[in-house]
C-alpha cells in the first residue's frame, strides 16, 4: 500500500547518502528517521535494517581505510577512467555499470569501494571484484592474443581482497565464510591441488565452523579427487560427508552416491553396506531423508539380494556389448563414466516410453535417449529389464543395420536371476 511505498522511499534515503559518500548527511537523516519513526509510518524492523548498515559501516572502516592505504602505495592503473556513455557518479553506478570488457568492471567495482568512503556492503563488493579477477584470469588464459594479459599488480591486490573478504562484517547476500572457497582456488591456482586439499582439511577439521562450510569444504576436495581419478581418494571424502548426521540432505544424499560409485567400480560389498544403511533408516520421515524413493529400492536390494548380485554378474557381462552398440547407434554411451552418480528416477516415463516404442515415426534422437537412460536403470536394477526389453526392441527396427546385435543383447537382459520366466514374453 502507499504506506509501505513511503517507507521504502523513506528508508533508501541513508543508503544513497551514503553510495554518494555524503556519510554525515546520511546519519543525520537516519536520526531524523528514529525521532519520528511512527509519523514516517517506519515500524521497528524497517530502521532496524538501516541500523545494520550502520552497524556495519563501523565494521568496515579500518579494513576500506587498509585498502585505502594499499592503493596509495600502490596505484591501480587508471582509476579515475570513465569510459564513454558510462555514468559513474555513485558508489551504486560503480557496481552497477556493466562492461564486455573485466578490466573495466574491475576498476568501476574498486573505484566505487575507495572514492566514496566506506560502504555497508563492501563485502558484497570484495566478493564482486574477486569474480571479475577469476572471469578476467579466465578470459586471458583462452585468449590466442600474447599481449592480452591482466596488470602486473593484480595478484597481491586479489590477495589483500580475499584477507578483507575473510574479516569484513556480513550482509545477506554475501558471508565471511564464502571467502574460503576464493582462497582455496587462489592456493590452487598458485601451489596445485595437494596445498589446496591441505588448506580445505583445515577448514574441515575446524570444529567452530558450522556443519555446512565443513561440507562444502569436503566437496571442494572432492571435486579435486575427480578431476585426479582418484576415485579411492573421492570415496574417502563421501564416507567424511557421511559422518556429518546433523546435515541429513548431504550425508545421506553422500550415502546414496557411495553406494552406486561402489557398485560400478566393483566393490560390491561397500555398496551393499551403504545400501543396509538406507534401507535401514528408521523414523518417519526416513524416507524422505533419500532421494526419489531409493529406500524403497535399497529394501528391495535386501530382500532379494542373492538375486540382486546374481542380476549385477549378468549386467556386468552384457554392459559392455551395450556401451559399444550403444557408440554404433549414435548414442552416448558414456552411463559408466566413473563419476557419473546414478540417479535411481533417471528412468523414462511409461508415457514417454509408449509414445517412442509404439509411434508410427522412427525418432532416432529420442529413442536413444531413453534407450541410454533405461539401460542404465536395468544395469542395476532387475525390475527395469523388462522397458529396456521394449526399447531394444524397437531399436531393432529403428537401427536395422544393427538388429542382430541388438537383438542379441535384448536376449540378454530377458533372463531375470531367481525368476522362471523370463522378464518378457
Amino acid at each position: 500500500d502507499r504506506s509501505e511505498i513511503l517507507g521504502e522511499v523513506l528508508i533508501s534515503g541513508p543508503e544513497v547518502l551514503i553510495a554518494y559518500g555524503h556519510h554525515a548527511a546520511a546519519r543525520s537523516y537516519f536520526e531524523v528517521l528514529k525521532s519520528g519513526g511512527e509519523d514516517f509510518l517506519l515500524d521497528k524492523k524497517t530502521l532496524g535494517i538501516v541500523r545494520r548498515q550502520f552497524r556495519n559501516l563501523k565494521g568496515v572502516d579500518p579494513l576500506y581505510q587498509e585498502l585505502v592505504d594499499y592503493l596509495d602505495e600502490n596505484p591501480w592503473p587508471d582509476l579515475q577512467k570513465v569510459e564513454e556513455g558510462d555514468l559513474v557518479e555513485s558508489a551504486l553506478d560503480c557496481i552497477d555499470v556493466y562492461s564486455d570488457e573485466s578490466a573495466v568492471e574491475f576498476r568501476y567495482v574498486l573505484r566505487g569501494m575507495v572514492e566514496f568512503g566506506p560502504q555497508y556492503d563492501m563485502i558484497d563488493r570484495l566478493s564482486e571484484l574477486y569474480t571479475i579477477s577469476d572471469i578476467w584470469r579466465s578470459d586471458v588464459d583462452n585468449s590466442s592474443d600474447s599481449e592480452t594479459e591482466t596488470p602486473e599488480g593484480i595478484e597481491p591486490l586479489i590477495d589483500l581482497v580475499v584477507s578483507l573478504w575473510e574479516r569484513c562484517p556480513e550482509t545477506e547476500f554475501t558471508s565471511q565464510d564464502d571467502a574460503i572457497y576464493a582462497r582455496g582456488e587462489l592456493i590452487q591456482l598458485r601451489e596445485g591441488d595437494d596445498a589446496a586439499v591441505v588448506f580445505y582439511d583445515t577448514v574441515v577439521d575446524d570444529e567452530e565452523r558450522d556443519s555446512y562450510t565443513r561440507i562444502s569444504a569436503l566437496r571442494e576436495i572432492g571435486a579435486i579427487k575427480e578431476s585426479n581419478q582418484d576415485f579411492e581418494g573421492y570415496l574417502s571424502v563421501l564416507k567424511r560427508i557421511e559422518s556429518f548426521e546433523n546435515l541429513r540432505s548431504w550425508s545421506d544424499r553422500a550415502i546414496v552416491d557411495a553406494a552406486y560409485l561402489c557398485l560400478v567400480h566393483g566393490k560390491r560389498s561397500e555398496a551393499w553396506k551403504r545400501f543396509k544403511k538406507v534401507a535401514n533408516a528408521e523414523g518417519k520421515k526416513s524416507e524422505m531423508r533419500f532421494p526419489a524413493g531409493t529406500k524403497k529400492i535399497a529394501e528391495g536390494f535386501l530382500a532379494e539380494q542373492k538375486t540382486s548380485d546374481q542380476w549385477w554378474d549378468l549386467s556386468s557381462e552384457w554392459w559392455p556389448i551395450w556401451k559399444e552398440l550403444a557408440g554404433a547407434i549414435g548414442g552416448e554411451s558414456n552411463h559408466d563414466e566413473i563419476w557419473r552418480f546414478y540417479c535411481p528416477w533417471e528412468h523414462p516415463s511409461e508415457r514417454n516410453l509408449k509414445k517412442v516404442v509404439e509411434g508410427k515415426k522412427k525418432q532416432k534422437q529420442a529413442l536413444k535417449v531413453l534407450l541410454e537412460e533405461q539401460m542404465e536403470y536395468a544395469r542395476w536394477h532387475p525390475q527395469g529389464a523388462e522397458n529396456a526389453v521394449r526399447l531394444l526392441e524397437r531399436a531393432s527396427v529403428v537401427f536395422g543395420d544393427h538388429a542382430s546385435d541388438i537383438d542379441a543383447l535384448a536376449d540378454r537382459l530377458k533372463a531375470v536371476p531367481g525368476s522362471t520366466e523370463t522378464a518378457v514374453e
